[in-house]
């Protein structure tokens, strides 16, 4: 950890981008007390002031730094709301792709014969399937299954469900791929000669040697999570007005953008622009970092 911290600040690309997650991460969880108010609170809407334009523009107030939306919502408020929704459920989503794709890697590699090849079959009929197109039918049955007013309350639990399902196959195919070239070096081979018994051997000395290219997928899936859920709540089956996140900002947005009220959508696009980017720059280079063929040239 201390070499790839090093790495890190030797790589001025990577480090920002870094800094830029923190420093989102940071503002997302502490949106309760940096935002003026809760703006999807009825209480704090003020239709008087409704589309004021940021505060540089000649309409605009230092009140509203980023200006407001058709309701008075002060934008900035909104953005960091709807980043702590889209961070939570990338990151959960993220959580759920890995656990069920390295346990049936895990499984398949160390079992082999029919067992792998089912597994890997599921596998191959899973990547066939877009997974946007997974998820929209996982919330579409979970929609008809129960009732509009219970959905909206458990939407999140339903999209960071739908989004993780649809995304585990590149974690399976991984960790089923190290787990075959691991199950036969002398540490495994001499683990079952004292009789270490198989799931202590899988989860106690495989997957801490496998875990390298692992988190390299999670990290960027992180970015594709956030990008799926974006696109679930821009379509109108993700997140809802009442809990949104960066998507649904982006939908309402959508509606003033050619009214003149450019910023209710220019902002929530580029917090989620900026996201997305920073995780695919800090995954290539962790990608590169932790691959032993390239560490010489980080």
């Amino acid at each position: 950890m201390p070499t790839l911290l090093r790495e890190l600040l030797h790589a001025p690309a990577a480090a920002a981008a870094a800094g830029v997650l923190i420093l989102l991460a940071l503002l997302a969880l502490a949106a309760s007390w940096i935002a003026a108010s809760d703006p999807f609170d009825p209480a704090n809407a003020s239709l008087i002031d409704s589309m004021t334009p940021p505060a540089w523009l000649s309409e605009g107030s230092m009140t509203y730094l980023l200006g407001t939306d058709d309701q008075g919502r002060d934008i900035l408020s909104t953005v960091l709301y709807g980043l702590r929704v889209s961070l939570a459920v990338g990151a959960t989503s993220v959580l759920v792709s890995m656990t069920i794709g390295v346990s049936i890697g895990l499984l398949a590699g160390s079992a082999g014969g029919w067992l792998d090849s089912i597994f890997m079959r599921i596998v191959d009929i899973q990547l066939t399937i877009p997974s946007i197109l997974l998820a929209l039918m996982i919330d579409g049955v979970a929609r008809v299954m129960i009732s509009r007013e219970l959905h909206s309350e458990i939407a999140i639990y339903t999209i960071i469900l739908a989004i993780g399902v649809s995304n585990w196959p590149p974690f399976a195919r991984v960790a089923r791929s190290r787990t075959l070239v691991e199950r036969n070096k002398e540490y495994v081979q001499a683990a079952r000669i004292i009789g270490v018994v198989p799931v202590r051997i899988l989860f106690r000395h495989i997957l801490p040697n496998i875990l390298a290219p692992i988190l390299v997928i999670a990290t960027i899936d992180l970015g594709l999570a956030i990008l799926s859920e974006s696109a679930l709540s821009f379509l109108g089956v993700g997140m809802p007005p009442t809990q949104p996140s960066l998507g649904t900002l982006i939908r309402t947005g959508g509606n003033f953008l050619f009214s003149g009220s450019w910023w209710i959508f220019a902002t929530p696009a580029l917090a989620l622009v900026l996201i997305v980017l920073s995780v695919n720059v800090f995954g290539d280079w962790l990608r590169d970092a932790l691959n032993p063929k390239l560490r010489k040239r980080v």
